[in-house]
Parts: structure tokens; sequence; C-alpha cells
């Protein structure tokens, strides 16, 4: 496998391991602060808090769920409870709430490390056939492990994001 050029290619070698150091150093730093909000964002837009609304998880009502699918219901709730319905996102199917809701919140934690050990070595064995030598594929296994590590963080296991396939 033969060395392509980037626009790295031309600094010298301490400037790359100081580039990459550097890197490492702000990525650690960044996955060690957990920043805790003062109040709800209801609270900070002057509204009562969601938990105070009726029935808070949108398709709640019986009388919804009978005669509309999930979509149009959950759009009818979050109407009459004033959340946002932009961007397309902010509609989603609850399985992560059934998902934390059936595991509890260790159990979904578990489950989601458990998920990222896998996907961690199924990138492993698949860059195993693709690396030209054994130290391209064990730095590239180390950034794709790297790059998971942030999953974690138990925060981590609320977000929708942390979950997705891609």
């Amino acid at each position: 496998m033969g060395a392509s050029s980037s626009r790295f290619s031309d600094l010298p070698a301490w400037a790359a391991r100081l580039l990459l150091m550097s890197f490492l150093l702000i990525s650690f730093v960044g996955a060690a602060i957990t920043v805790q909000p003062s109040a709800s964002p209801s609270q900070r837009c002057g509204r009562r808090s969601h938990r105070h609304r009726s029935g808070a998880v949108p398709g709640n009502r019986r009388e919804s769920r009978s005669r509309e699918g999930y979509y149009a219901a959950a759009v009818t709730e979050q109407r009459a409870r004033d959340y946002p319905l932009r961007p397309i996102f902010t509609v989603r199917l609850p399985t992560l709430a059934w998902t934390v809701g059936t595991l509890g919140p260790e159990g979904a934690a578990l489950l989601l490390r458990l998920l990222m050990i896998a996907a961690i070595a199924a990138l492993t064995f698949r860059l195993r056939g693709i690396a030209g030598s054994r130290v391209a594929w064990g730095v590239a296994a180390l950034l794709g492990a790297g790059s998971m590590a942030l999953l974690t963080v138990p925060a981590m296991t609320f977000w929708h994001e942390s979950w997705a396939a891609r």
C-alpha cells in the first residue's frame, strides 16, 4: 500500500505528533466534561414543566390512538402541548423510551455498551482484511474504537443519535 499525499504530508514529524496529541487531548477532555443545565427548556421559556401536563407522551390519549396512526397522533399531541414539530426528527417512534422504560437506565446503558463492543469487534474484523499492514490495521481499529468511546458516558444512553446505525 503506497503512501498518498494529504494536507498533513508536508508536516515535520514533531508537528504531526503535536497535532495528533492536541486532538486526543481535546477529545478526552471533551468526553470527561459533564454539563448539567440549571433549568429545563420549558422553565427557561417561562412555560409550565411538561411533567405537569397530563399525558405528556405523544399518542397517550386512547381516542387519538384508536382513530389515527402513530405519527398523526403524535403530531396532534405535540401541537396540543406546544411541543416543536421541526425539524422532522422531533416526531420519532418511542423506541428509546420503551427500551429505557423496560430495561431501566442502567440496563439500557449496558445494552448500548454491549452494542458498542460488538461494533468495535465487527469493525476490527472487517478492517483486518482491508488494511495493508498490521500497523495500519491496529491504528484504524484504535481510531474506530476511540470514536465510540463516548458511548460509555451514561448520559449518552438517552440520545437517539447514540443508538443510530450510521
